[in-house]
């Protein structure tokens, strides 16, 4: 799961820079040192990701936390306008989930083709994720940019459970 995780991110992490490398690396000595001489904790690399997207690329609760700590923006985008949010739920980890969503993140942010984190849970069967996600009220009635609602993908992924939950809230 690392190494896929590590390709992943290899283009995002080239020529990303000292907080990027950190957020990576875990180092927060790192981060400490360069944040301390008033850098922004929010750049972004070459892909548009801040080092908060790279923590939580990683699972990375304790370099996350030191993040929003020091002011990292919890829902911050991309250039795709993929959010810590969208990015925490494609890792189908509920209690990163969990972690975002008491930071405060917006849970109806959607990314720049219309994705919400419902629509993702929905797409990729991760029925624990799209039960906590509808319990801190995200909105099933959001349509991408094409037009589908989460149930929609849920249906067309066969994730009928999923569905059901999606179905009972609206």
């Amino acid at each position: 799961m690392r190494l896929w995780v590590f390709l992943s991110l290899a283009v995002s992490v080239a020529f990303a820079g000292v907080l990027h490398d950190a957020a990576y690396e875990g180092d927060i000595g790192k981060m400490r040192t360069y944040l301390s001489q008033n850098k922004n904790v929010d750049e972004q690399n070459a892909a548009g990701l801040t080092a908060l997207h790279v923590a939580i690329k990683m699972g990375d609760l304790k370099i996350s936390q030191f993040l929003l700590d020091n002011g990292a923006d919890i829902n911050a985008q991309d250039f795709q306008g993929n959010t810590p949010l969208i990015l925490a739920v494609k890792k189908k980890d509920l209690e990163l989930v969990t972690f975002v969503i008491i930071h405060r993140a917006d849970v109806n942010l959607a990314n720049n083709d219309g994705i919400t984190p419902l629509h993702q849970a929905a797409f990729s069967g991760n029925e624990p994720v799209a039960d906590f996600l509808l319990k801190a009220h995200a909105d099933p009635h959001l349509k991408n940019n094409d037009g589908a609602t989460a149930y929609e993908f849920a249906i067309a992924k066969k994730n009928f459970a999923i569905a059901q939950l999606i179905r009972m809230s609206m």
